[in-house]
């Protein structure tokens, strides 16, 4: 499951089980999940600019990751990787344009090209989680609007809300006990405080919970998808693309890897 909040609540892209909805984004990108190079069972993450017209998206069972044409060339550095811009594995955008952040897909590094008010504020809650502990257990950040984001660890996440936020409050309160985290394919609207798409995790807890807040219409197709999802011929089809891809994912493990 992976969302994405457009720059109007009619704009949005939304999976579950095999099958998604979309409407107003890139061509470029629901093209790619027609193809199944993004098929909505194997995409772990989806990022887009503010406006939708850029992107970038990751196939955990290719282990590829896909990008538009029009990526800045900041971003799509990271992509290729450069002796600048290490190559990541993860990357996401906050409101304001041209802005990203890049973890990369070796070590322990990520990289930042954000407005200073983000900054200051990463770096000085690294300096308070400790610098080795934060730059060992990052996995990713998600931004939100006027300076929300949200900086997820293996164990855990650090949440700083500016404005209101009164519904995303209450999500991430129900699951401030320690060892709960967020999954890949999490989301937050860069328009709308109230809009969240939320996945949580914790080890040695079955499944992943989720938590979400959408535009109506972008909800009714999300539970349109969930019903399809629940009969049986679609249920028996969703179990054999999920063993298909367990397969995949346990012939790699026993492979050596060269990146």
């Amino acid at each position: 499951m992976a969302v994405v909040f457009g720059p109007t609540p009619d704009v949005f892209f939304v999976s579950y089980g095999r099958r998604y909805a979309a409407q107003g984004v890139p061509l470029s990108f629901t093209d790619k999940v027609k193809t199944g190079e993004l098929a909505p069972m194997a995409t772990s993450w989806i990022s887009m600019d503010p406006s939708c017209q850029f992107w970038v998206a990751c196939n955990f069972v290719s282990e590829n990751i896909h990008s538009s044409n029009n990526l800045p060339a900041n971003v799509h550095a990271h992509l290729i990787g450069t002796p600048t811009a290490p190559k990541s594995d993860y990357i996401s955008f906050p409101a304001e344009r041209n802005g990203y952040f890049a973890k990369h897909m070796v070590g322990y590094g990520w990289s930042t090209d954000l407005h200073t008010m983000y900054e200051n504020a990463i770096l000085a809650t690294r300096e308070r989680v400790g610098p080795r502990t934060f730059d060992t257990t990052l996995r990713f950040i998600l931004f939100g609007t006027r300076g929300t984001y949200l900086i997820v660890f293996e164990s855990g996440f650090l949440a700083e809300l500016q404005g209101r936020c009164a519904k995303i409050r209450t999500a991430l309160a129900e699951f401030s006990e320690p060892g709960w985290s967020l999954e890949h394919g999490s989301a937050l609207s860069v328009h709308n405080e109230d809009y969240y798409f939320l996945k949580f995790s914790k080890r040695g807890v079955p499944g992943v919970q989720i938590r979400a807040n959408m535009p109506d219409f972008m909800y009714d197709k999300f539970k349109e998808l969930m019903r399809i999802a629940e009969n049986p011929i679609e249920d028996r089809e969703i179990a054999l693309e999920r063993q298909m891809i367990q397969d995949i994912i346990a012939q790699r493990s026993t492979q050596p890897s060269y990146r």
